[in-house]
């Protein structure tokens, strides 16, 4: 055990643990760190696309504003035509529905008048039948009075 802990601290002494530091042919032995990556951006290769590209995202994305503000005015727009039609339609159909009322009330009137003249009607008819009636009896008698008189004439010689 001894052997291999002295084994083992040999190679450790070769590999530059506790050697000076001044032992240049060491480092040349070990492997080369890994890089630290850069902080600053990397530049692009090539600089006409990457203007290219950024011109295009930015013409692209102000199409896109337009587009949806130009969406929206429009459909505010119709949304507002939509209401004022809306209005205008239910105030119409306000106006004729009164003008119905109206006129069913005007129906009214005019039934109870028919009502109230056609009990009048009733009675002038009644009056109309016995007139009729009277007038029978006066057209017979003038009848009768008239045979009368013709039978007078046809014996009295008329004069010429």
């Amino acid at each position: 055990m001894l052997a291999n802990a002295c084994a083992q601290f040999g190679s450790i002494a070769r590999a530059g643990f506790g050697a000076p530091e001044h032992a240049g042919d060491l480092r040349d032995a070990v492997a080369p760190r890994q890089e630290e990556p850069d902080a600053r951006p990397q530049v692009h290769s090539s600089t006409v696309a990457s203007i290219v590209a950024m011109t295009l995202f930015w013409l692209a994305l102000a199409l896109f504003v337009l587009v949806t503000g130009a969406s929206m005015i429009l459909a505010t727009r119709r949304g507002l035509a939509l209401f004022r039609d809306f209005k205008r339609l239910s105030r119409e159909v306000g106006a004729h529905l009164d003008g119905i009322a109206r006129a069913g009330s005007e129906i009214e009137l005019h039934l109870q008048a028919a009502a109230t003249s056609g009990s009048a009607l009733e009675a002038s008819l009644a009056r109309l039948r016995l007139s009729r009636k009277v007038l029978a009896v006066h057209t017979a008698a003038i009848a009768d009075i008239r045979g009368s008189i013709g039978r007078i004439t046809a014996v009295v010689p008329r004069s010429k």
